[in-house]
């Protein structure tokens, strides 16, 4: 009569950073584990994409130490991971955020890469999709699977905004 299910960060961080607990030992006990894959990025590491990229990303390593690791932070290569330890896809449950990060004084108008002076800042869905339609609607960044905004704001910086699109 019970549903027993463990809320955790997404792989990378388990397995490869700071190990936690034995992934493959533990999901025979449990019903579910639900990833939190909403932050793979924040805006303060300096890498202009989505912080729930479907796929793509930034590299193990380009933001957090890797142990000598070379895939991208995505849902994706998380998913991969976790079904790799023996976890059935039913008792995966990925977490969505409803957010995006908005940066400032980038030094290109193109997402995927780092910024130029300042970090970024968290921003909710609708504020990035109202802030998007204000600016001439979203643009596809593909390496991501992800929405984007950009606009000049003078004197070669731009400010962007990079969302999931959640609808994907």
């Amino acid at each position: 009569g019970y549903h027993i299910s463990y809320a955790t960060a997404y792989t990378e961080e388990n397995r490869f950073i700071a190990p936690v607990f034995d992934i493959s030992a533990l999901h025979p006990f449990l019903d579910a584990f639900t990833i939190m894959s909403y932050v793979y990025i924040g805006p303060t590491t300096g890498w202009t994409g989505s912080k729930q990229p479907l796929e793509g990303g930034p590299l193990y390593g380009s933001v957090y130490p890797s142990g000598g690791v070379s895939k991208y932070y995505n849902w994706k290569n998380t998913a991969q991971e976790w079904l790799a330890a023996g976890v059935p896809t039913s008792k995966i449950v990925m977490g969505v955020g409803f957010s995006g990060i908005e940066w400032v004084n980038l030094n290109n108008n193109t997402p995927g890469g780092s910024i130029a002076g300042g970090t970024g800042s968290n921003k909710n869905y609708d504020y990035l999709v109202t802030e998007s339609e204000a600016h001439g609607g979203p643009l596809w960044y593909d390496f991501d699977k992800s929405d984007y905004y950009v606009y000049s704001i003078g004197g070669g910086k731009y400010t962007m905004g990079i969302y999931t699109g959640v609808a994907a």
